[in-house]
């Protein structure tokens, strides 16, 4: 069976990318990512565990802010209102559907 190490050719990839961009520019501001991928006492292994630990704390933060959101608008009705004449004024064109769950 072939394995193939899917978040290790994506952060490849990202890592040539972010180091390419970065020499390109010449800005000597770096992000988070590029100062952990042009440390130099770091190796590849190393540099892929860390933008991973990264990644995955984002997408988890991400999640909970966003569960929290979807929480305090679902307790406040004026909000769903709101939002639900916001949307329809940007996209008109959608059918709305609606259902009500006792």
């Amino acid at each position: 069976m072939i394995q193939i190490n899917t978040l290790g050719i994506f952060l490849e990839l990202c890592a040539k990318s972010v180091l390419n961009d970065q020499t390109q520019s010449g800005t000597p501001e770096r992000s988070v990512f590029g100062s952990i991928l042009l440390s130099s006492n770091l190796d590849m292994k190393e540099k892929k565990a860390l933008l991973n630990e990264y990644i995955t704390a984002g997408i988890k933060t991400f999640g909970n802010t966003l569960v929290f959101l979807l929480y305090l608008i679902a307790k406040h009705p004026e909000v769903q209102e709101k939002l639900n004449n916001e949307i329809s004024r940007l996209a008109p064109a959608v059918r709305q559907v609606h259902q009500h769950y006792q």
